[in-house]
């Protein structure tokens, strides 16, 4: 191909045809709008099931992982049962003593002084 001669780019020029190029920008511009459309509802909800479902099944698991990975708590002391209780609170009686706070907290119940049969 020599230097001086013009390279013919006519087979490139859309506009020869104005019927195929009307086409060519009508189809364009139809999948164009069809592609930009508002999805419906339920196809919004179809895109968001699986990631849903799939956090929705992650959550418990992370949360049993962590709760097995944490140290166990320590006893926490029980309240003692009500026999025991009155002959505690008997025996401060009859010894004539002040009980301390922790024995106050360990043998009275939480809620005040109730009567129990």
């Amino acid at each position: 191909m020599k230097d001086d001669e013009k390279l013919d780019l006519s087979a490139l020029d859309d506009l020869r045809d104005p019927a195929r190029f009307d086409r060519l920008v009508g189809n364009i511009t139809r999948q164009a709008l069809a592609a930009r459309r508002r999805p419906s509802l339920w196809e919004q909800l179809t895109t968001w099931a699986w990631p849903a479902l799939a956090t929705a099944a992650l959550v418990p698991l992370l949360v049993w992982g962590a709760r097995l990975a944490r140290p166990p708590l320590p006893a926490e002391p029980t309240v003692a049962s009500a026999s025991v209780r009155s002959q505690v609170i008997l025996a401060w009686a009859l010894q004539r003593r002040a009980p301390s706070t922790e024995e106050l907290l360990l043998y009275l119940p939480a809620g005040g002084a109730r009567h129990e049969p």
